[in-house]
């Protein structure tokens, strides 16, 4: 039986550093969580930020407040500096990388609040797409309540898992060029069941099938990667996504990105191992992470042989991103202040 590694190069990391114009989402120092990974011999941390939201996007909770853009605007134009610095403080000592969770607010107002957002991103090492909220402004990872509100809405729970990967494909259409990763791409079994479509989606002829095929071949043809999230196993609905959907997209040789999706100091690590058993388990050998929006292949053993394989092969996709012109590069353009 040959050994896991026992850390992962995240890529949806810890949410973490957004002070108190947040809605307690990630507000734990980032030097506290710095100095954990350092104490756990990690060779790299990685910190994740979500992209403000328009104030018609709210939680519950934060309809009670009177903070204009929700998830912190301030702070999020404030990361790329703190971040800077933390690299400068902690120079040496561990690798640190930042991504941005995109919240995707639909087509219209939202998208080009959204580009703007990315675009004050500097730096980050990559962009994730994320689905949170419908159209009708309800979240998929909210309250049951606010769930049964939207399937009330919506009349069915294939309607209500449709609009999902409608808006799924309608973030990838837009933004395809500026995200690597798509995010926990069966959310909302978080409040809802699957229906029997999508769990036989392998083989169900149902219209929701056909369209989570489409979406998982859009995936593999725009060459982004698939968060493999251990929220969901820590929420208590499994690993986002279910073993079914890992496996098909093990056939389309789609790359994943491993990540814990922590929210808390006290949490940092938490399961690293039981991610790469999971993906193993799908019949992966390998991921992906990210830096300077460069995709990085990691072997999911510990095995020497198989860790030089790898950094030189990184090294050379480097080398020849630098030779190609910025349209035929498997990465985005740079992130800049516009």
């Amino acid at each position: 039986m040959r050994k896991l590694n026992e850390f992962i190069w995240e890529t949806h990391g810890i949410h973490a550093g957004t002070e108190q114009d947040h809605v307690k989402h990630g507000i734990d120092k980032l030097e506290d969580i710095v100095d954990k990974a350092i104490e756990a011999g990690n060779p790299s941390i990685t910190f994740i930020i979500h992209s403000p939201r328009l104030t018609s996007f709210r939680y519950t909770a934060e309809r009670d407040t009177n903070v204009k853009f929700i998830r912190g605007n301030k702070s999020y134009l404030n990361y790329p500096k703190r971040i800077a610095d933390l690299r400068k403080k902690y120079e040496g000592q561990i690798n640190i990388k930042y991504g941005v969770e995109l919240e995707w607010m639909g087509p219209e107002l939202g998208l080009q609040w959204s580009r703007s957002k990315i675009f004050q991103a500097e730096d980050a090492d990559y962009v994730i797409g994320s689905v949170h909220f419908a159209p009708e402004g309800l979240p998929y990872d909210g309250s049951k309540e606010e769930a049964l509100e939207l399937l009330k809405l919506r009349g069915s729970l294939e309607a209500y898992w449709d609009g999902y990967f409608n808006e799924m494909i309608q973030m990838i259409e837009c933004f395809g060029d500026m995200i690597q990763i798509i995010g926990h791409i069966d959310l909302p079994k978080l409040n809802v069941d699957m229906p029997e479509a999508l769990v036989d989606f392998e083989t169900s002829a149902h219209p929701l099938a056909n369209k989570f095929r489409t979406l998982l071949e859009l995936i593999a043809d725009r060459n982004l990667s698939l968060d493999v999230n251990m929220a969901g196993k820590f929420k208590g609905v499994g690993v986002y996504p279910v073993q079914s959907i890992l496996r098909r997209a093990n056939a389309l040789q789609i790359p994943v990105c491993v990540g814990t999706d922590t929210h808390h100091v006290r949490y940092y690590g938490l399961n690293y191992k039981e991610s790469l058993e999971y993906i193993q388990e799908a019949g992966y050998e390998s991921y992906v992470s990210y830096s300077k929006l460069i995709p990085e292949n990691r072997t999911i053993y510990d095995d020497h042989d198989l860790k030089v394989k790898y950094t030189v092969l990184n090294k050379g996709i480097e080398l020849l991103n630098q030779r190609l012109d910025a349209n035929q590069r498997r990465i985005i353009p740079d992130f800049s202040f516009g």
